[in-house]
């Protein structure tokens, strides 16, 4: 979960527009909506014990967090309707790292038990 939430904040600082104009995430307040967003996920990445799964409520605002900054690209996605420029690689990576994450947080939810050898 802590590589995707730092490729999805990263994210901001890749071409959200490209084309006759190229504009990066961060160039506008969107890019640091995203970019802070990720950035609970990936405290609470670092934070959790690495031979755990995260659960309870911090998975929850990890998987909300990340869900939220995918709206944001995803809005801003089906928004770009200018035939003169493409949407960036900075606005898929966002969406999604923001799946990934969201996959990540329900299926890892719990480790197995190993079976008991009676």
């Amino acid at each position: 979960m802590l590589v995707a939430a730092s490729l999805g904040a990263f994210s901001s600082f890749l071409p959200w527009v490209s084309g006759i104009v190229t504009a990066i995430g961060v160039q506008g307040p969107d890019g640091w909506l995203s970019m802070g967003l990720f950035a609970p996920a990936i405290v609470l990445a670092v934070k959790a014990p690495r031979h755990l799964p995260m659960v309870g409520g911090e998975r929850l605002a990890a998987v909300i967090c990340a869900g939220l900054a995918g709206l944001v690209a995803f809005w801003k996605i089906t928004s770009l309707n200018n035939p003169f420029v493409g949407i960036g690689i900075g606005l898929y990576l966002i969406v999604a790292m923001a799946v990934t994450i969201g996959i990540i947080g329900w299926t890892l939810e719990t480790t197995p038990k190993p079976p008991s050898h009676r």
